[in-house]
């Protein structure tokens, strides 16, 4: 969990190194374990909501990783940025209905 955000702080990326610890590492598993208990949570059973909770904050500590990976590259030079393309993106859409519940994940390089 702390692994991450020390290696963005000891390369001087502090703002980066906030985000990867409170937006991430914390706040990814809090906010998807979250959907994950509505999602389960039925008025029959007890247990449903902390098992979906469990399932959520799970799928959400990957997707943590996967989003730090993606955003911890060093600096390239201009000329290697423009020619990759030079972004990578990662985002995260929960999604409620009526009838089905989740969220949607985009990686794009």
């Amino acid at each position: 969990m702390f692994g991450a955000p020390i290696i963005h702080a000891a390369h001087g990326n502090w703002g980066i190194a906030a985000g990867s610890l409170f937006g991430l590492r914390i706040g990814m598993p809090i906010g998807l374990g979250a959907l994950g208990a509505l999602y389960f949570e039925r008025p029959d059973c007890d247990f449903c909501a902390l098992g979906g909770f469990v399932i959520g904050a799970a799928l959400g500590g990957v997707t943590a990783v996967i989003a730090d990976a993606a955003i911890a590259t060093e600096e390239r030079p201009a000329e290697r940025r423009v020619a990759r393309g030079g972004a990578v993106g990662v985002g995260l859409v929960p999604w409620v209905d009526r009838t089905r519940r989740g969220a949607s994940i985009a990686v794009s390089f």
